[in-house]
């Protein structure tokens, strides 16, 4: 996509991986351990070529994450997001931060491609809360649990 610099369209791919077995209890209690059992596959493209891809990201933890810095960013309270893993402890697996003249970039250890074009902060809330939106459904159908419970 040939555009102005922060013209891109970012999307949060996921698949669960529902063949680990939850216990009950957690899932009643609304235990914070869920953060750390429910996994699976994430996908983050750019302009639909695929900048991050693996198959074992604690999910639940990753939205959780992204919902309390989407609504402190908001506010103004912080800028850069860095997703500090339960199952990677090494260095963040994704970091969004301001970069110049207003443009945010993001950047992981695993990514596929650097992202040197950047985007407008609105392109990543968009796709941040479009992810939170589809996950929080698929989470409340599957489990019966609300991730907003958790932050």
């Amino acid at each position: 996509m040939d555009g102005l610099p922060g013209e891109v369209i970012i999307k949060f791919n996921y698949s669960l991986n529902c063949s680990n077995k939850i216990e009950s209890k957690l899932l009643t209690t609304k235990d914070h351990k869920l953060l750390a059992v429910i996994e699976g596959r994430l996908e983050i493209l750019i302009d639909n070529k695929c900048f991050f891809l693996e198959d074992s990201v604690l999910l639940m933890e990753l939205a959780v994450q992204l919902y309390k810095w989407s609504i402190l960013k908001r506010k103004d309270i912080i800028n850069d997001f860095e997703y500090l893993s339960m199952s990677h402890t090494a260095e963040p697996l994704l970091k969004i931060y301001k970069g110049f003249s207003n443009m945010w970039f993001m950047d992981s250890p695993w990514k596929e491609f650097n992202n040197e074009k950047g985007f407008f902060l609105n392109d990543i809330i968009l796709a941040i809360d479009l992810f939170l939106k589809s996950i929080s459904s698929t989470l409340k159908r599957i489990y019966n649990i609300d991730i907003y419970d958790f932050c």
